[in-house]
């Protein structure tokens, strides 16, 4: 196949879904997840449906959708969807948004796209969530590409060169869906950032024109925004732990466990915000001289089309004011919405163990960033 050289990274083939299910079937793990997806149906029942998925659409449609319909139910108060409608299904998209939750955000993405009757986007994960071969198999299933984190820099740069030919390939030449983050890692704090790297990345093959390879790319900006952060504390702990130089371990349990904590806590309201595709906006380029100049005006661009889009909760607005000492935006939340925050707030530090007001205020920050940017973005005048 001409993909061979894409082997290593790229989701399965179609006619290679029937022996990773039969891989899948056989992993003891895979009772535990059957078990918890579908509490009341037969393992039985389960397993003899999922043994008759031929395609990754049949897995992605009969299995990945529906479970993810069953995350929401569980977990999500109310969904919403705003800026689909203006894409056109004549047209494949790479999605770029900001990233909260390890699975759920590419997961609501897709969702929204078959329930609107777009196909799905190809999703890029990191090779640091690949914490099983089970988990390894489910990814694949789902139309994942990996991503190479953790590499030497000579390492890096080579898996790097070959996920920008994977990513042209799959949206220029196929003419499929991609989904990828703004960046490498959640935002820990809420302030979310398109990493320059990742647009570098995109130009690795570009050949001088970068403007035209961006268009060809056809990005639209997506902002996924939760009223609860399910891993709130958890990422407050760690960025504890980094801004003061204590041990930290960040290995396949902590991914593990944040993940879990992701898809099974409860996240309130959540909306996904399909923004503009930016070539509606990249001929606004004033035309500066340099690659490096391009890079950094289209982080602003899409910087700010993320930050416009993101629907600020009542708990952002309650966040700031706690955060910053004020009553600004006491008008956006009740009383009632104060006291179910700050209860949540006060449990998650009772068992704390480190420093409880440090982690109050990461906890807050994390809600209030987004406030900050979003003033920012509407007003085009820097908040900081």
């Amino acid at each position: 196949m001409t993909e061979d050289r894409f082997n290593d990274i790229r989701p399965y083939y179609d006619e290679e879904v029937p022996q990773a299910i039969q891989e899948v079937l056989a992993e003891p793990e895979f009772e535990f997840f059957v078990k918890y997806i579908f509490p009341d149906r037969k393992k039985e029942e389960v397993y003899a449906e999922f043994a008759q998925y031929k395609t990754l659409y049949d897995f992605q449609w009969n299995f990945a959708y529906r479970a993810v319909k069953i995350i929401i139910e569980r977990s999500v108060k109310s969904l919403t969807f705003t800026g689909i409608k203006e894409l056109s299904h004549d047209s494949n998209y790479l999605f770029m948004s900001n990233h909260r939750d390890i699975v759920l955000d590419p997961a609501l993405i897709n969702v929204c796209l078959l329930d609107n009757g777009y196909d799905t986007a190809q999703m890029a994960i990191g090779n640091n969530l690949l914490l099983s071969s089970m988990v390894t198999h489910l990814f694949k299933l789902n139309k994942s590409f990996i991503v190479q984190r953790n590499e030497s820099p000579r390492q890096l740069y080579e898996a790097w060169r070959k996920l920008s030919a994977y990513i042209s390939h799959v949206v220029c030449d196929k003419k499929e869906n991609l989904w990828i983050a703004q960046r490498e890692g959640r935002a820990k704090d809420g302030d979310d950032r398109t990493q320059t790297g990742i647009l570098k990345m995109f130009l690795m093959n570009f050949g001088g024109d970068f403007v035209n390879t961006i268009k060809r790319l056809n990005i639209v900006p997506v902002s996924v925004s939760y009223e609860y952060d399910p891993c709130d504390y958890l990422k407050a702990l760690e960025l504890f732990s980094i801004d003061n130089e204590l041990p930290f371990k960040k290995d396949s349990a902590f991914n593990m466990k944040s993940m879990l904590a992701g898809l099974q806590g409860n996240k309130g309201n959540v909306m996904v915000a399909f923004g503009r595709p930016l070539n509606d906006c990249v001929d606004l380029y004033p035309g500066l001289a340099t690659q490096n100049d391009w890079i950094k005006w289209l982080t602003n661009l899409i910087d700010t089309e993320i930050h416009r889009n993101y629907h600020l909760w009542p708990t952002n607005y309650l966040a700031y004011d706690m955060l910053f000492g004020t009553r600004k935006f006491s008008e956006r939340y009740t009383e009632e919405i104060r006291k179910e925050f700050t209860t949540r707030l006060d449990t998650q530090l009772a068992d704390s163990s480190v420093d409880k007001e440090s982690i109050r205020t990461l906890i807050l920050t994390n809600y209030a960033n987004c406030v900050v940017n979003k003033i920012e973005a509407l007003s085009g005048i820097p908040h900081h």
